[in-house]
């Protein structure tokens, strides 16, 4: 394999990582919804605050060191739109996370402290954050397509 190849791949296996288990929480959160279950959501939401800062945002920042990376060794233009879509698509994620996800993850955790798992406030913020993170997913779904067609190429 050639430096570019190991490059690409380490930026690939770190895009499956992130958003492939963003895909993941969707379908447990969708499971986990559908059961009414309060305890089991609030379960899930700090299993997936965990995930987050511990897998999901290093994943993205060693994603985005190799694609840098790569596309240096390879000369790329990173004028090229579906470069420009990947770091779109990158701040986005990390605005989001930094601006909305995390503060209300922290807000979350002190409604349950102070009224419960069985909160009505907690299970509102719950769902917020999986309908934000939800679009963001979407997003990212986006520019995985955009980069692997590399659009306007």
């Amino acid at each position: 394999m050639s430096k570019y190849e190991i490059l690409v791949a380490i930026h690939v296996l770190m895009a499956v990582v992130w958003v492939g288990g963003n895909v993941m929480i969707q379908i447990l959160a969708f499971r986990t919804l559908r059961a009414d279950d309060s305890h089991q959501l609030v379960l899930l939401s700090r299993n997936i605050e965990w995930v987050g800062t511990r897998v999901f945002m290093p994943a993205s920042v060693i994603l985005l060191i190799f694609g840098i990376w790569a596309a240096s060794d390879a000369n790329l233009d990173f004028g090229s739109p579906w470069i420009t879509l990947g770091f779109v698509g990158f701040l986005a994620s990390f605005l989001v996370g930094m601006g909305f996800l995390g503060p209300q993850s922290g807000k979350l955790a002190k409604v349950i402290e102070a009224e419960g798992e069985e909160s009505p406030a907690a299970a509102a913020i719950i769902r917020r954050l999986l309908s934000v993170s939800r679009a963001e997913l979407v997003l990212l779904l986006v520019v995985v397509v955009a980069m692997v067609g590399k659009w306007g190429a």
